[in-house]
């Protein structure tokens, strides 16, 4: 009977250590099959998963070009551009001289063109007003000139020298296509010394007169670089008709310079 009751006892025993065995092997084994399960989830998950699209290539936006200055700037671009105000200037102007006599000298004259050269110095405001002193030279050749008294001369030449005050009046400026050019118009006071020669010498028709003069003007500037400018104008001049002067009308190109 005591044999029976410890072979009883060893069998509860071992079976006790193998059940903790079994156990435990079991446990270990839901582990790993978790661990596998998980795994295959995630990599289900990735494959699902849309690939994140890739950065596009952005062109470098183009760098604005700087402004020519007006070094750089073409002339043609540099045309576009009215007068300058408010500065002090000088000025060429040169052109072609049309002489004429008036009905109170009793002559008629037949001359030929002649030419007219002027400088002047002045100053232009920003009201667009300007005065300046001018000097000018005019010349023209003559091919007769008959009197009253049917005496005729050949050939001869007239020439004068005259000095102005002048004053200007600039008008907005007139615009053509891109370009712009400025109007203006003006007049003139001052003193003037005309002198004749004829020929042949021994009709001793040569004569000197000097006197008040006047002049009126109009004409266009436009700006071609920042301190030099170009235009066109129109001229006519006289003097007082007792005195025997005879009239202008002179068509001039003008260069300016602005200081």
């Amino acid at each position: 009977m005591r044999n029976l009751i410890i072979f009883s006892a060893s069998l509860c025993f071992f079976a006790a250590v193998n059940a903790d065995e079994v156990a435990a092997i079991e446990s270990e084994v839901a582990v790993v099959e978790a661990q596998q399960v998980a795994l295959a989830e995630g990599e289900i998950a990735a494959s699902c998963e849309k690939p994140a699209p890739k950065p596009k290539c952005q062109k470098p936006k183009p760098k604005p070009k700087p402004k020519p200055t007006c070094e750089e700037k073409p002339v043609c671009e540099m045309r576009c551009e009215p007068v300058r105000k408010g500065h002090v200037y000088t000025s060429f102007r040169s052109g072609v001289n049309f002489l004429h006599a008036q009905e109170q000298n009793e002559i008629e004259i037949q001359p030929k063109v002649g030419y007219s050269l002027a400088g002047a110095v002045g100053y232009r405001w920003r009201n667009n007003l300007a005065v300046e002193g001018e000097f000018v030279y005019r010349y023209n050749g003559v091919t007769t000139v008959e009197f009253l008294e049917n005496e005729t001369i050949a050939c001869g030449k007239v020439f004068s020298y005259n000095g102005y005050v002048n004053g200007y009046y600039h008008i907005a400026p007139w615009a053509f296509g891109r370009c712009k050019v400025t109007p203006y118009f003006g007049g003139g006071v001052g003193y003037g010394h005309q002198k004749a020669n004829a020929c042949p010498y021994e009709f001793h028709n040569h004569g000197k007169k000097g006197g008040f003069i006047w002049q009126v003007m109009a004409g266009f500037e436009q700006r071609l670089f920042d301190h030099f400018e170009l235009g066109v104008e129109y001229r006519f001049s006289a003097g007082p008709q007792s005195l025997g002067f005879l009239y202008h009308q002179t068509a001039n190109f003008t260069f300016t310079y602005l200081f």
